[in-house]
């Protein structure tokens, strides 16, 4: 059973991923649905993101596993997006 966590938020708020502790926050959202926030992947560092639309895609590794987290929606009319991490299989 391969992991995979994923919640809806709402601009202002952040996606933080229970078991790899990922996180993604919004600061904003624009009326393209494209967002701008701050990334922090395990073993990284914050970064500013700017253009994050649907499909916007991360890989990263926790304890040898490789993880994936997607923004999965951005919606300028609700303010509202939604997030998930998914382990990728070998």
């Amino acid at each position: 059973q391969l992991y995979e966590f994923s919640r809806d938020f709402t601009r202002g708020e952040s996606f933080v991923d229970p078991k790899t502790k990922a996180i993604i926050g919004i600061a904003s959202i624009s009326m393209d649905n494209s967002a701008r926030g701050t990334l922090h992947l395990p073993g990284g560092k914050s970064e500013e993101v700017k253009e994050i639309k649907p499909g916007s895609t991360w890989n990263f590794e926790k304890n040898g596993v490789r993880y994936q987290l997607i923004m999965e929606t951005v919606n300028w009319t609700n303010n509202s997006v939604k997030a998930s991490v998914s382990e990728v299989p070998d």
